[in-house]
């Protein structure tokens, strides 16, 4: 099964979830470096069009997330859509809280480019 990554590349904490799982911290990228951090269980990948809640997988995923400083009042919801012909190899999704009007995502399938796109949370 391959894996999946979720990285917050913000200065402030993020809480996501995905389909409607729990939500999950993702503490602030590194202030110094700007790496971004990972939450400590990363959510499975399923490769089909119907992932569980909480798992990613082929298809639209719901992601909901929202930053520390303005808590679930300011979430924002984006659909991530990974086309059913990509094999997946690793997924990583790197999530940007620019402020709290906006936020941004990058999706990559082995570091290679899937989907980038930004939503307004009002």
């Amino acid at each position: 099964m391959p894996n999946a990554y979720i990285f917050n590349a913000s200065a402030v904490k993020i809480s996501v979830s995905v389909n409607n799982g729990d939500f999950f911290s993702l503490p602030p990228a590194d202030g110094t470096s700007w790496v971004p951090s990972a939450p400590a269980t990363a959510p499975t990948f399923v490769n089909n069009t119907n992932p569980g809640s909480g798992q990613l997988g082929l298809g639209a995923n719901m992601i909901t997330l929202y930053p520390s400083t303005s808590g679930p009042g300011s979430s924002v919801n984006f659909v991530l859509e990974i086309p059913t012909e990509v094999t997946v190899s690793s997924l990583q999704l790197y999530l940007f809280w620019k402020d709290a009007q906006n936020v941004a995502w990058a999706a990559l399938n082995g570091g290679q480019f899937i989907q980038v796109s930004s939503e307004k949370t009002s």
